[in-house]
């Protein structure tokens, strides 16, 4: 394994400074060029590469301000609208919201970030490179999954946290409880309370923002099933948001899973720097239902997804 991330650092020297194309590279070491792709692509996740572009093009630099304007945010990155594929757009919010995480903790290496779960997030942790923030502090915002899969809630954790030395603190119980009475033992625990006493005190939080339906992070980490996302859908619920079930105007919806579900409170998110970093076309409703709510400051996601959500606002 270890020769193979060599091998990864080599080709991103020949890509970055030596300038070759992907296709020039796979010619001169004998490799594929889904081979390099690979390969440069674990150099990025290894935290050997790190390339930051710091201007974006000027149609896109007005529709975030249009996007700011609309939603009373204080800032919002974009995804240029020449990154089509869904792969390569998670890559590119993820480069964008570490570009925001960079900036937070070379200002103030002691932060401490509450941190969401989800798929895009995990792009984000890959993406991060290597830096000493040995003071920074990091705290899951939910619950635990029981199964794992990359974009579960404490593999973003210790990712952030190894690749800078920091401090990550999690839930120590599951995202969902058997019952309300069990998710009040849970939270009484003094592990629990702990990661409680942090997601209090964090100035910053990161968070994904999910959909409910088809291909939803709920269901891909079997915290509901089917049958129960067709319920919540009958409820009127459109989002989730830091274990938080909200319909189309951003109000929490009552509902048993809702009671159950273990994560840090709404209230606990007023009045901080709140970063969200979602797209796609099926949770436009969901960013649209999110950002009613008037929690977040940030939004990072790209180009359509930002266009769909001003259309919507028409």
């Amino acid at each position: 394994m270890e020769r193979i991330t060599d091998n990864a650092v080599d080709l991103a020297w020949l890509h970055y400074v030596g300038g070759l194309t992907q296709a020039e590279i796979a010619k001169q070491r004998g490799l594929s060029t889904a081979t390099v792709h690979r390969m440069l692509r674990a150099a990025h996740e290894r935290g050997a590469v790190r390339v930051l572009i710091q201007e974006r093009p000027a149609a896109t630099v007005e529709l975030e301000q249009e996007v700011i304007r609309a939603f009373g945010l204080q800032s919002c990155r974009l995804v240029p609208p020449i990154v089509v594929d869904p792969d390569g757009v998670r890559d590119g919010a993820g480069m964008l919201a570490v570009q925001e995480l960079l900036f937070l903790l070379e200002s103030r290496n002691d932060l401490l970030l509450g941190v969401g779960a989800g798929r895009t997030l995990a792009a984000v942790a890959r993406g991060f490179p290597r830096a000493r923030y040995e003071r920074a502090e990091f705290v899951s915002l939910t619950g635990d999954f029981s199964v794992f899969r990359v974009g579960h809630s404490t593999d973003v954790l210790r990712r952030l946290a190894d690749r800078t030395g920091g401090t990550a603190y999690s839930i120590a119980a599951p995202i969902l409880a058997d019952s309300q009475a069990d998710r009040e033992v849970l939270i009484s625990q003094s592990g629990t309370r702990i990661a409680f006493q942090k997601i209090a005190a964090a100035t910053h939080n990161i968070v994904g923002i999910g959909h409910v339906g088809p291909n939803s992070f709920l269901l891909a980490f079997d915290v509901v099933t089917e049958a129960e996302v067709l319920d919540l859908t009958a409820r009127g619920v459109v989002a989730d948001f830091c274990g938080h079930l909200l319909d189309h105007n951003g109000e929490p919806v009552d509902c048993d899973i809702g009671r159950r579900l273990l994560s840090c409170s709404l209230d606990a998110l007023a009045g901080k720097t709140n970063i969200a970093v979602a797209f796609g076309s099926d949770k436009v409703a969901a960013i649209l239902a999110v950002l009613r709510t008037g929690l977040l400051t940030s939004l990072v996601s790209d180009w359509a997804t930002a266009r769909a959500l001003l259309d919507q606002m028409r």
